[in-house]
């Protein structure tokens, strides 16, 4: 053990095996492409794409499974739907997810190659993720829930032809613990076509009161007919659903949606740095931390951070796909192995390991033979 801890290189003395790193790289843009296709038309928010990429982007496809179950948290619901995926994938690939399709990956991977100095990040960072799995994502959530003043939700309205008007019925539900008075909705016509927004109708209900946890129908409201060319959706302000404090959701820290999300949101709106809240500016220096310690480090985001990594780093022994040490005969304890991680594990005790992201550097770096890439349980 201590004499292959000596063959540990210095992070400037690394190299990495050319094949897997072009690999990794050119799967993780590909990866990165396919979590981002809304600009195509493409949009699956029903289900959650197996990696880190924020619903929140403009662009993405599909949702964010630490979003879900945080949020699932937060309301004390299991989404199983989530969770089951996620724990399948797990099984299936292991962290080889990680190493070839995560676009959080692929982008520290991207800004890694930026010449500078090159640090060494300490073991016990790894126990990060973990933290951050359960405390921000599960913990947290749980405890402290939503503030819920009154937030509302709506079910799909009903229209009622009648000539060149429809009558429009409309059923809220205030699932918070105050009433929420005076109902706001917006009746908005959307193109078959595109889903291009036409046309946007505001109804207000000053009359209506609704209590906590009460489903009540509205009264009908008669608007023009556009059924020919649109759909009609209700949408409300009063959806929106307020954290109790800053921290309650992983995604608040997380840097990925400060990247994907946050920074598009914040250049759209114009907003300066005077009008910056106080946890936009957290966000902002949380991602700027990472931002530097990416260029200087191997995936700091994935070692330190990531709660998805953190899952399945515990389904690793599971792993249909995983890396393996065999070569127990003929390792000669060169330290070759460990110059080719990119995650500076010390190899080849750690291969296949939880921290292991199944790259295949090392595969190619051990020139005997004794770590090879394993596939079934």
């Amino acid at each position: 053990m201590s004499g292959r801890r000596g063959a540990l290189p210095t992070p400037a003395a690394k190299k990495a095996s050319p094949f897997w790193t072009s690999a990794r790289f050119y799967a993780g843009a590909v990866g990165a492409f396919v979590s981002n296709l809304a600009p195509l038309g493409v949009r699956l928010k029903g289900t959650c794409v197996p990696a880190m990429n924020c619903h929140g982007c403009p662009w993405a496809t599909a949702a964010c499974p630490v979003g879900v179950a945080a949020y699932g948290s937060a309301v004390h619901a299991l989404p199983a739907m989530a969770v089951g995926a996620m724990l399948a994938v797990g099984v299936l690939f292991g962290r080889l997810i990680c190493g070839f399709a995560c676009p959080a990956g692929w982008f520290q991977d991207l800004l890694h190659r930026i010449p500078s100095p090159k640090l060494r990040l300490p073991r016990w960072i790894r126990w990060g993720r973990y933290l951050a799995l359960a405390l921000l994502v599960v913990a947290m959530p749980w405890l402290l829930g939503f503030g819920t003043g009154g937030f509302l939700s709506l079910a799909k309205p009903t229209v009622d032809k009648q000539d060149a008007d429809v009558r429009v019925g409309l059923t809220a539900t205030n699932h918070g613990s105050e009433p929420v008075r005076a109902p706001r909705i917006d009746l908005v016509w959307r193109a078959l076509a595109d889903g291009r927004e036409l046309e946007r109708l505001p109804q207000r209900f000053d009359e209506v009161v609704l209590a906590p946890g009460e489903e009540a129908a509205l009264p009908p409201v008669v608007v023009p007919n556009r059924l020919a060319e649109a759909n009609l959706q209700a949408e409300s302000p009063q959806a929106a659903v307020d954290l109790r404090i800053p921290l309650t959701y992983y995604c608040t820290l997380c840097p990925v949606g400060t990247f994907e999300a946050a920074v598009p949101a914040l250049v759209e709106s114009g907003a300066g740095p005077s009008d910056w809240s106080g946890t936009l500016w957290l966000r902002l220096g949380v991602a700027a931390g990472f931002l530097i310690l990416i260029v200087l480090a191997a995936r700091p985001f994935c070692r330190a951070f990531c709660p998805l990594g953190a899952l399945w780093s515990l389904t690793h022994r599971l792993a249909l796909a995983r890396v393996e040490f065999t070569g127990h005969d003929v390792c000669t304890d060169c330290g070759a192995c460990a110059r080719a991680c990119p995650l500076d594990l010390e190899l080849p005790q750690e291969a296949g390991g939880p921290d292991c992201i199944a790259c295949g550097d090392c595969i190619t770096a051990c020139k005997p033979g004794g770590i090879r890439r394993r596939w079934g349980w």
